[in-house]
């Protein structure tokens, strides 16, 4: 069993706009709307690769029901917490020069006792689970602590912590040294504190990051593929070219194909196979958050890893 934990959830609304620009009036071509959130995005790609997969958060109001439905369309066991404030709207503008403006609402302020409640669930869920994905922002008047707190409770009951999450929350996590972490350049650049310009920074910054006492660290770089480390070596991945439709959540796929590759005990290469395979994959659908299971088999044949030295 997998748990997911998405502590400031979505529904996100998708419009599909025509020469879209500031200032203007536009009817959408096409929407969509479907539960959102980095932890969702993982938990929605763990049951399409055939594993049992739990979501931890908090769910209020209007949206939170239109999410704990979804849920239960897609077969994801819902353990959110419920609280008095509505879950917040995410607002994506889609053109047709591939151009995508976001509107994130920042989201509800979480209750004490609201908290609380989330603690208790996350104990208990933690004795029927083996690993937990932990994702995105924070929602008000939660501690920028949390992550931190969350993997020493995992890491008492000897459960491996998959954490992607940026800024405070991440730094504060890492000092509770995950079992994995997932980050871009720009956040691999605010952990180490400075610029990375060369791959002799690239490799310095990653031995920093090591110091930490993280076991799996996996720095996606879009098109240019990624870098990995595990143990005392670090890894290369490249990736083949393919036609892009949507890459918005495909950090979250790639987190999601991570951790059941993890739970079923593979190797290291064939842990970073499936993982950046389910990265491309959703990149490659309209749906955020989508993968496809035949694609993920013809990439993975494609994808090439190459063992560095430090």
């Amino acid at each position: 069993m997998i748990t997911t934990i998405t502590l400031n959830p979505s529904v996100d609304i998708r419009y599909f706009v025509k020469d879209f620009a500031k200032g203007g009036i536009f009817r959408a071509a096409e929407h969509e709307k479907t539960a959102g959130g980095k932890g969702l995005n993982v938990s929605k790609t763990i049951i399409k690769l055939g594993e049992q997969v739990n979501a931890l958060g908090f769910l209020g109001g209007e949206n939170g029901k239109y999410i704990e439905k979804e849920l239960e369309l897609i077969g994801i066991e819902n353990y959110f917490t419920e609280i008095q404030q509505n879950t917040r709207n995410c607002i994506a503008i889609l053109s047709n020069d591939n151009s995508q403006t976001e509107i994130l609402e920042s989201g509800p302020e979480i209750a004490k006792r609201e908290q609380e409640d989330f603690y208790k669930k996350y104990t208990h869920i933690l004795k029927r689970t083996n690993i937990i994905c932990a994702s995105g922002s924070l929602p008000k008047n939660v501690n920028q602590a949390i992550y931190g707190e969350l993997i020493r409770i995992a890491k008492e009951e000897n459960k491996r912590f998959i954490l992607d999450t940026s800024g405070e929350p991440l730094l504060l996590g890492l000092q509770a040294a995950p079992y994995l972490i997932k980050p871009n350049l720009q956040e691999l650049e605010f952990i180490i504190g400075q610029k990375i310009n060369t791959e002799k920074d690239f490799k310095t910054a990653l031995i920093k990051v090591k110091e930490f006492g993280v076991n799996i660290i996996i720095v996606s770089l879009g098109k240019e593929g990624a870098f990995a480390t595990y143990q005392d070596k670090l890894y290369k991945i490249t990736i083949p070219q393919v036609s892009v439709l949507n890459p918005v959540g495909s950090g979250d796929c790639m987190v999601g194909g991570l951790a059941s590759a993890i739970d079923k005990e593979y190797d290291i290469e064939k842990i970073l196979l499936l993982g950046t395979a389910c990265g491309i994959s959703n990149a490659m659908e309209r749906e955020t958050g989508s993968i496809n299971l035949n694609a993920i088999k013809k990439i993975m044949k494609e994808i090439k890893i190459k063992e560095m030295s430090f």
